[in-house]
């Protein structure tokens, strides 16, 4: 196999690749932080959670302060993907219909690493997800750690009251927010993001009291609207990014159609703890949004392809986060 195909390589053009536009992602929310190891050690304390820093062993820890403060360890799930081009897929495929170029295996296993990609960074959206809920979940949905009972959290729900004709939205959005900013403990923030379910967010857009509100958005609606339909702010008001949720996983970390949820923006609030693959080029060494890496098959007869991504998100107040319902 051509030396260029190290894994080192692979992994640098897979990373090059283009990452598909999701929701979350688009948002810039989470910040990605990668890390030498495959655990997250996290302690509570009065501003929130914290990593605990890392020390030679058999160094003295840090103390722990208070009373009913917790440390807890974080495997940083690892999810791994396996696929293969047989050196037949490559015949008769054409690259370009102008210049009638025949494909090369290079360009095959390029586009199988692009699906590859895909597929993986939907997987780290549905993560993302489920953070947004204070959750680490696994791929099928299952809660693998429920951060607000793991650390006596209460997680914050408010109504709209949205099928209430004379409900003050606009004054119960503004309270929301204050009880928020109010709990910030020396965090920064510089506004919101309120990712919506559909029916929630057509509920509030023609409510009575917001309706005209909006009608006045969608006249200088350009000035808001990120020309990627894919991210698009559906409404902004208040120094709050209403937005739908556009992606559907299947399991019980999609948001509800009739509830949003309140995210602050601006403090260092939501990670994303990118861990190093297990493979021999990349142990030890911090860690990247995703790994690829190629092997020769039996014979010669085409390439095997691994790719993985190994990324914990997490909110570290999730305290922070209002789950808001339509009524």
């Amino acid at each position: 196999m051509d030396p260029k195909w190290n894994a080192n390589n692979v992994t640098e053009a897979m990373n090059l690749l283009e990452e598909p536009a999701h929701t979350i992602k688009s948002t810039g929310l989470f910040k990605e932080k990668p890390i030498d190891d495959i655990d997250v050690k996290i302690v509570q304390e009065k501003s929130g959670l914290s990593l605990v820093p890392s020390k030679q062993r058999g160094a003295t820890g840090d103390p722990v302060k208070g009373k009913n403060r917790q440390k807890v360890t974080l495997e940083v799930p690892h999810y791994p993907q396996d696929d293969t081009v047989l050196a037949d897929d490559a015949r008769g495929l054409i690259k370009n219909s102008t210049a009638q170029e025949k494909m090369k295996m290079a360009d095959v296993v390029n586009d199988k690493l692009q699906t590859m990609k895909n597929k993986l960074a939907y997987t780290r959206e549905h993560a993302r997800l489920g953070a947004c809920q204070g959750k680490i979940i696994d791929k099928d949905g299952s809660v693998i750690v429920d951060v607000y009972k793991k650390f006596g959290i209460e997680e914050r729900i408010r109504s709209l009251k949205l099928g209430t004709a004379n409900t003050n939205v606009d004054a119960l959005l503004r309270k929301f927010k204050i009880e928020v900013l109010k709990e910030r403990k020396g965090v920064v923030t510089n506004g919101f993001i309120a990712l919506c379910g559909l029916e929630f967010l057509n509920a509030l857009q023609y409510h009575d009291s917001i309706k005209e509100l909006y009608e006045k958005f969608k006249q200088g609606a350009d000035k808001y609207i990120d020309k990627n339909e894919t991210t698009q702010i559906s409404f902004y008001h208040d120094n709050i990014n209403f937005i739908v949720e556009l992606d559907e996983f299947g399991t019980n970390a999609d948001l509800k159609t009739d509830e949003a949820l309140l995210l602050p923006t601006g403090g260092d609030l939501f990670h994303e703890y990118l861990a190093p693959a297990d493979i021999n080029n990349f142990v030890d060494k911090k860690g990247k949004a995703y790994y690829a890496s190629l092997a020769p098959r039996k014979h010669n007869r085409g390439v095997d392809i691994h790719t993985q991504t190994n990324a914990l998100p997490l909110c570290v107040r999730p305290d922070l986060i209002t789950r808001l319902k339509a009524n």
